[in-house]
């Protein structure tokens, strides 16, 4: 299974050579692209995961499991749904 990434990206680069397309400049321009949109969107993450965190560790999120877990139970979730949020990664 290690080969399937390195034969597609083989594959890219053939066919694209094939239809005379520039790969190489095409993949620094979706490079730069990629940067950009993760420079825009990374305070939005960082900020979600410091508030996640901040949930975790205040004991919110074992208090909002616990209310949720009769009703979850009565309408037959698994109870491991639930829990989910109060796993420590």
């Amino acid at each position: 299974m290690e080969f399937v990434m390195p034969a597609f990206a083989c594959v890219i680069v053939v066919f694209g050579l094939i239809k005379r397309v520039p790969v190489f400049d095409i993949f620094l321009k979706g490079a730069k692209e990629g940067m950009q949109i993760l420079y825009s969107i990374a305070p939005t993450i960082i900020g979600l995961v410091f508030a996640v965190d901040l949930l975790r560790s205040s004991g919110a999120i074992d208090a909002i499991c616990n209310f949720i877990e009769p009703v979850a139970d009565y309408l037959g979730f698994p109870k491991e749904i639930v829990q989910i949020g109060r796993a420590h990664v």
